[in-house]
């Protein structure tokens, strides 16, 4: 990208340049403004409050949505197929074999797809998928981490698959995100289902490393039990805004399902610390757990829990994980935010607001002051017009990170330039990956 200074703003003069490079697309982050979900369902941010429309999308539970930094609709997966922007599926776009085996034709992976721009072309994307646990069961497969590459400079622009179905690990659970690194890099986690492994793979300007970083944190003493029971298979993984803990569920029965949250470390890519902050044993026995999310602030942290059934009954909870390390006060903490209902996975929405699903029906709920304690959070129903045929499952999908959540620090150079003679204009030119001025 160059700019040009003309004669007819300096004139024979000497110039003194103060110059910052900043990130492309500064004034725009609108990669998350529409998500598609369940079966049929999409909600469209541009225009602040959510606009429902009729997508593609034909999943259970997991799938992931891009835009570019405007807010315009690149392209969305379900983790069996990836669609472009007109929902029509892409050139090599059929046979992505993430969440596949799940109930019905439909995918049933809770985290099943994860989106990431690559950073050494950034007309390409890759599309991370996992299995869902009835592929994983035996005689199963053993639950494959895979990924497919989309190039957006072909087709006209509405983008191809140019490879799909890449192995790059086994032995992973239904538990996938991605989050941003301490510096121009991407972490893609994962959870093992019957260990106590994490498994990080940066994402930087060489590609995907193929030789994860593992770490072990669990609250399990008992690889045995951890074997044989999976107990981190289902249910939601998130990240706080600061990149500093995970929180998850784990989903065994009595005593072994709960809440464990995480120290991560954004600049090696390892978990470590395991605390459970939410025991279901003593919360009211046999319940079951799902979604969970942070609050904006990433001081406050919502599950929802309840007993089980596709159309179970959940408690909507409210801890405070700003108290840890000391857990015996994060338990403490816990408020109930509302009346029973049902409740699925939940997403932060880039308007600050956290929104949460209903299953197999047509209900949403918003949380519009999440960063406020208890009743004041204002949890609310949202009600849309959708036809008979679609509805909402069990998760919104995975968060985008945008081009600008990756560091790139700014870079200052001053010196003078002079215009003689003949000379009508200076070129700028940005290195790679900066694209903006200010002087």
């Amino acid at each position: 990208m160059k700019y040009m200074l003309s004669r007819t703003t300096i004139t024979y003069a000497t110039i003194l340049f103060l110059m910052m490079l900043h990130a492309a697309d500064v004034s725009a982050q609108g990669e998350n403004n529409i998500w598609t979900f369940g079966i049929g369902a999409g909600l469209n941010f541009n225009l602040g409050e959510p606009q429902f429309f009729i997508s593609k999308s034909n999943t259970s539970e997991g799938c992931a949505t891009i835009c570019n930094s405007s807010g315009e609709l690149l392209f969305y997966s379900d983790g069996l197929t990836i669609r472009d922007r007109t929902h029509a599926v892409m050139p090599n776009g059929n046979g992505i074999l993430g969440n596949h085996g799940g109930w019905s034709t439909r995918g049933s992976a809770t985290q099943s797809v994860a989106i990431a721009r690559a950073i050494q072309d950034t007309n390409k994307y890759y599309v991370f998928t996992v299995d869902c646990t009835e592929a994983i069961s035996p005689p199963h497969g053993p639950g494959y981490l895979r990924y497919a590459i989309v190039d957006m400079s072909l087709n006209g622009g509405l983008g191809d698959v140019i490879n799909k179905n890449i192995v790059l690990d086994s032995g992973t659970s239904e538990k996938m995100i991605i989050t941003k690194g301490a510096g121009c890099f991407y972490w893609l986690l994962v959870r093992k289902y019957s260990s106590s492994q994490f498994k990080a793979f940066k994402i930087d300007a060489q590609g995907i490393s193929t030789d994860g970083k593992v770490s072990l944190a669990t609250t399990f003493s008992d690889q045995g039990t951890l074997g044989q029971l999976r107990l981190y298979m289902i249910g939601e993984m998130k990240i706080s805004p600061d990149q500093k803990l995970i929180a998850l569920t784990t989903s065994g029965r009595g005593a072994l399902n709960g809440i464990e949250v995480c120290d991560f470390n954004n600049a090696t890519g390892m978990v470590s610390n395991a605390r459970m902050i939410y025991n279901v044993a003593d919360n009211g026995g046999n319940q079951f757990l799902y979604g969970i999310e942070f609050a904006p602030g990433g001081r406050l942290l919502y599950i929802a829990t309840g007993r089980g059934g596709s159309q179970v009954k959940m408690n909507l909870l409210q801890l405070d994980s700003s108290l840890l390390p000391d857990v015996n006060a994060v338990v403490n903490s816990m408020m109930r935010i509302s009346p029973e209902g049902v409740f699925g996975g939940m997403r932060k929405g880039p308007d600050g607001k956290l929104y949460i699903t209903g299953y197999n029906n047509t209900i949403l709920h918003c949380i519009n002051d999440p960063d406020k304690r208890g009743d004041s959070c204002k949890l609310a129903l949202l009600e849309f017009d959708m036809p008979d045929t679609i509805r909402t499952q069990m998760g919104f999908g995975n968060h985008v990170y945008s081009w600008n959540d990756l560091v790139r620090k700014p870079i200052y150079t001053t010196q003078d330039t002079f215009l003689c003679g003949n000379e009508s204009s200076v070129d700028i030119s940005a290195p790679e990956e900066y694209s903006s001025y200010t002087w």
